[in-house]
């Protein structure tokens, strides 16, 4: 679950803005700063995407913004059908994933995703497993939404033989001049959602600044990417949601200033369900099978690109709060904020030497 809120660039909360795309323009407030502002919204990946941008264009280069999250998603997402994941998914053994010798040229957004993933589920210690997309049905987290109503251990063991990022590889078949995206079991799924909005971010302010924005927000599920300064000539100030059950959704724990720079977040605390009187909540270790279970409510990433900072929160969330402070700590350029509950129940925060540069009091 994401968990962060646009304070400045906004006047509400992400999860609240209306799902009907439409454009907004309006003068900045300094002179100095970004002589006007654009902001258009929209939906994609099951949710909505919200931008800013000083192009005085935006609302016209919307339908290149849109074709382009098409085009990711017909690689990326398990939710459409003839997706190149889906593809793989359903295959028994392999799909061909380069049929030229040109290897950028075939599925380049699939094909990043499965690189960064095999990065951070090395980096990880397989704590990020693409892989997990069969336990994550099975509790009931998937595209299905059908809670368990008994746990069946021997099932979930069954299902586990599924899941290793390391059963799955490309295979280049020389005589053919393919190359080959295989699993060694014909039930071996991969799911991206862990990083694939991350990514779509990136490729959208990627696209904004070749059209010329030199100040830009870019959220797209409660992932973020910024550029530059917003409207009040002052750095992208954003809000991490107060992870309580209760609370509100527009609720703000902390607020962090950024710019030229990514961040994604990720919690526990209200995509869950009760069996039995006890709390299984979405975060599946795939090395256990089950909802991880600890005091680690929260995890928000700093980083250059938003697919990692994506990819991050999830790993740090599997991991718990020291494994994951100790995982950020190993990684270059990216850096953490976690929330948790101490001894006495209450919220804490724990940060990363890098990330207290950027919150705010």
């Amino acid at each position: 679950m994401k968990n962060i809120l646009l304070l400045l660039a906004f006047a509400c909360a992400i999860i609240s803005c209306n799902n009907t795309p439409n454009a907004e323009k309006k003068s900045a407030s300094s002179s100095s700063g970004p002589k006007s502002i654009s902001k258009i919204t929209g939906q994609t990946m099951g949710t909505t995407y919200n931008i800013t941008s000083d192009l005085a264009n935006l609302s016209q280069i919307k339908s290149k913004i849109d074709a382009l999250l098409v085009e990711i998603n017909n690689e990326v997402s398990t939710y459409e059908e003839n997706s190149f994941i889906s593809l793989f998914n359903k295959a028994e053994k392999k799909v061909v994933l380069q049929n030229t010798r040109n290897y950028e040229k075939e599925h380049p957004h699939f094909k990043i995703n499965y690189d960064v993933a095999r990065e951070v589920y090395r980096k990880s210690r397989a704590a990020f497993d693409p892989t997990v997309m069969p336990l994550v049905n099975y509790w009931g987290f998937g595209p299905n939404k059908k809670n368990p109503e008994q746990i069946d251990k021997a099932k979930l063991e069954e299902i586990r033989a599924d899941v290793g990022f390391v059963k799955v590889d490309k295979n280049t078949v020389s005589s053919e001049r393919k190359k080959y995206l295989i699993k060694n079991r014909p039930g071996i799924q991969l799911d991206f959602s862990a990083l694939a909005k991350g990514y779509a971010v990136d490729k959208v302010a990627e696209l904004l600044e070749k059209e010329g924005s030199k100040n830009h927000l870019v959220e797209i599920g409660g992932e973020v990417k910024v550029k530059g300064k917003n409207e009040k000539n002052g750095f992208w100030i954003i809000g991490i949601n107060r992870p309580e059950t209760d609370a509100a959704l527009n609720s703000v724990f902390k607020k962090m200033q950024i710019t030229d720079m990514a961040m994604a977040s990720s919690g526990n605390y209200r995509n869950y369900f009760k069996l039995n009187d006890k709390i299984y909540s979405h975060t599946i270790n795939p090395r256990t099978g089950y909802p991880e279970q600890s005091n680690l409510l929260s995890t928000t990433i700093l980083a250059k690109d938003c697919i990692y900072a994506d990819a991050y929160a999830t790993a740090c969330m599997v991991l718990g709060l020291q494994e994951g402070r100790e995982l950020i700590d190993s990684v270059d350029g990216v850096e953490a904020y976690f929330i948790y509950t101490d001894e006495k129940g209450q919220l804490a925060e724990l940060q990363t030497n890098g990330a207290s540069f950027y919150l705010v009091d």
